[in-house]
């Protein structure tokens, strides 16, 4: 029983293109499976924002989220009733995260008293100087406000 091998030689070249044709084609099949789902995403949010726009923005309870500064936990907790923004208070306040930044509760105050008065945390407008921390308590008041938005989708 003799067996003759046979050996196949394929150009350099050929294999490079095959391997980029093969490449691109996955791609192309990727990038239209996202395009699909975002396309079904959508078709399925309009009903859901047609129905939010009746009389409610938030669920009504308070909610927490937690920030860190300088690798301290902070905790902010946010009042809301169905439409507005009642409380913003800042919990668990160390005598360290006091300590590196003495104007804390009062740039908070602020902010929480701004934020209130406009009923969400879009242009709210504060000082350079405080651009860092008031950019993490933003964070933080939106991660609730998040959190009441989602538990109102839901219901």
């Amino acid at each position: 029983m003799s067996s003759k091998t046979k050996i196949i030689v394929i150009p350099k070249i050929v294999l490079i293109a095959a391997v980029i044709i093969l490449l691109l084609i996955i791609s192309i099949a990727v990038f239209m499976g996202f395009q699909g789902n975002k396309a079904q995403e959508s078709n399925t949010d309009i009903p859901k924002a047609q129905n939010t726009t009746s009389d409610h923005i938030y669920t009504p309870g308070v909610y927490t989220s937690s920030i860190m500064l300088d690798g301290n936990q902070l905790d902010i907790k946010v009042t809301l009733d169905a439409n507005n923004i009642n409380d913003i208070e800042m919990l668990n306040l160390s005598e360290a995260v006091t300590t590196m930044y003495p104007m804390l509760s009062d740039n908070f105050n602020e902010l929480a008293k701004n934020v209130c008065e406009n009923g969400s945390t879009d242009n709210i407008r504060y000082s350079s100087d405080v651009k860092y921390t008031t950019s993490v308590l933003l964070n933080g008041i939106n991660s609730c406000l998040e959190k009441a938005q989602q538990v109102h989708m839901q219901k």
